[in-house]
């Protein structure tokens, strides 16, 4: 929901395993791109086929928001298992002229509890430079 006055021009999500004993790179699921959100709009998509089969052991969320103002950011949040299945949202509000807040949140189960995951965050976002606070 970006029931923010910022229009975002690209929202993607994945999510990103831990780096290995040797130090190689992360594995980085498939980005799952939802486009643009106007402002003061919802979109509700099902990432139902987007799966964390391919992952072994932890793996945070990761979202990009690119806003038009020309700020972007990622935010990263979570401990996720290969066999998560609950629902992702990510809310977006004014909080001052400069600043919009952010809450994301994974939770699984009828009453869609983090407890599992560990994905409820707030962040404070400059949607002109991107810096997260």
């Amino acid at each position: 929901k970006n029931k923010s006055s910022h229009a975002i021009t690209k929202l993607s999500y994945w999510y990103e395993g831990e780096e290995d004993e040797e130090g190689e790179e992360a594995y980085i699921t498939e980005v799952v791109d939802f486009g643009a959100v106007a402002a003061k709009q919802k979109r509700k998509e099902s990432t139902e086929s987007h799966k964390l089969s391919e992952l072994t052991g932890e793996a945070l969320l990761c979202v990009y928001i690119e806003f038009e103002d020309g700020g972007d950011v990622v935010l990263e949040s979570g401990q996720f298992l290969y066999d998560f299945q609950g629902k992702i949202s990510l809310e977006l509000k004014d909080s001052d002229e400069n600043e919009v807040t952010a809450w994301l949140k994974a939770g699984e189960g009828l009453f869609n509890s983090t407890a599992v995951t560990g994905c409820d965050d707030v962040y404070y976002i400059n949607p002109k430079d991107g810096y997260i606070e």
